[in-house]
């Protein structure tokens, strides 16, 4: 798993919240971490994304697997397929290979 920003549409307009992090150590998967942008933290309208992540600078790990409120937005299996077909056809378009 690749690092992940966290944006959210605030206002009209596109806000950079966090990053999620996903180390890998060796052949271990590490635990996920967050950390708020510093962006996030200067804006005026920010606010926390749930209360296991007060707003403040730092990493924060979970208990376990993923911040509801991060988990919670990503896509179910259905629309993993969706894109993962909408993936396919673009590069089938710009004749490359697509990612699996």
């Amino acid at each position: 798993m690749a690092d992940i920003e966290v944006h959210i549409a605030l206002a009209g307009t596109t806000q950079r919240v966090g990053t999620l992090y996903a180390p890998q150590r060796g052949g271990d998967r590490a635990p996920v971490v967050f950390e708020y942008h510093p962006d996030w933290l200067g804006h005026e309208g920010a606010f926390s994304l749930e209360l296991a992540l007060q707003l403040g600078r730092g990493a924060y790990a979970p208990q376990a697997g993923l911040y509801g409120s991060i988990g919670n937005s990503a896509p179910d299996t259905w629309g993993r397929r969706l894109m993962q077909r909408a993936e396919r056809k673009r590069a089938e378009r710009e004749g490359r290979n697509h990612a699996h």
